[in-house]
């Protein structure tokens, strides 16, 4: 059995191989404007990364990331990455997928009207449920 624990303590934030490679994408490509990384979010991303690839993932549908640098380290990872955000952050994946010569399918739109016309092998939502107005709504739609 695994046990996946955060702390406070900066040092957890490096635990896994893929937290770092999170932090090494987020050095190449930085961040969009307005928009910083936290150390948290290596640790989150890292983690997630890490379950991804334990269960052989191939495709992903990322729900509101378009900001972060979670596509862009699950395709460097050799994932097929979607995002789908309600902000413009076209420009900004189309960077990324340039900068690492891989494909990140990008499609802004509400995801509750979302309609991907595939199966993916795994859906991600990270960092999104605060912004999201009936999370009920929103949790059965994710499944």
């Amino acid at each position: 059995m695994t046990v996946y624990c955060k702390t406070l303590n900066p040092r957890d934030y490096r635990i896994f191989h893929e937290a770092r490679h999170v932090e090494y994408i987020e050095r190449i490509i930085g961040m969009p404007d307005g928009h910083t990384f936290h150390p948290y979010r290596a640790w989150e991303y890292g983690l997630v990364l890490n379950v991804l690839r334990h269960h052989d993932v191939v495709s992903v549908l990322d729900v509101g990331g378009g900001g972060s640098v979670f596509a862009p380290a699950a395709a460097v990872l050799g994932m097929q990455v979607t995002e789908v955000d309600p902000d413009d952050y076209e420009q900004w994946v189309k960077h990324q997928a340039t900068t690492f010569d891989k494909p990140i399918a990008y499609a802004r739109c509400d995801f509750m009207a979302y309609e991907p016309g595939r199966v993916f092998d795994a859906v991600t939502c990270l960092s999104v449920l605060e912004h999201v107005a009936d999370d009920g709504a929103f949790f059965l739609r994710l499944s």
